[in-house]
């Protein structure tokens, strides 16, 4: 049963339409597809292979869900809502994440949308410092 659920997600992944370049912020922005996994979007604290981003964070009242990378400089950051996109939530969200690093003089060196069926699920941000350190002090509760 479980190699026929993944057999499933696998080839929905594989269907999904992604773009190498999207405007964001009207800026270009490079893309990664949605069924891109921990290890490929370099994430080794708190993804899930399932879910993506399993730290749920606050920040200015909106929920969000963070992973980052070992050395905190990639972070990667959705909206809260495990199995769907929240993307008014998302949109806010990392207009208030940027403006957070902004203050505390982190550069953002490279932005990546996850991007799939004209749909951006999350956000891959890789900082000048660790920046996922500074994220997870936002943590409201248990990771999912």
């Amino acid at each position: 049963m479980k190699k026929t659920i993944m057999t499933g997600i696998i080839l929905l992944a594989a269907c999904t339409n992604t773009p190498t370049i999207i405007t964001f912020n009207d800026q270009f922005v490079g893309t990664y597809n949605p069924a891109a996994g921990c290890d490929s979007l370099l994430l080794k604290q708190d993804c899930s292979k399932i879910i993506g981003a399993s730290t749920n964070i606050k920040i200015d009242e909106i929920e969000l869900r963070i992973a980052g990378s070992a050395d905190g400089r990639v972070v990667l950051i959705m909206s809260k809502p495990a199995l769907s996109t929240d993307t008014i939530a998302l949109e806010q969200g990392t207009a208030a994440v940027k403006t957070f690093f902004l203050r505390k003089g982190i550069d953002i060196v490279e932005t990546k949308a996850i991007y799939g069926d004209n749909i951006i699920v999350g956000y891959h941000y890789t900082f000048d410092i660790d920046g996922y350190s500074y994220l997870k002090t936002l943590t409201v509760n248990k990771s999912l």
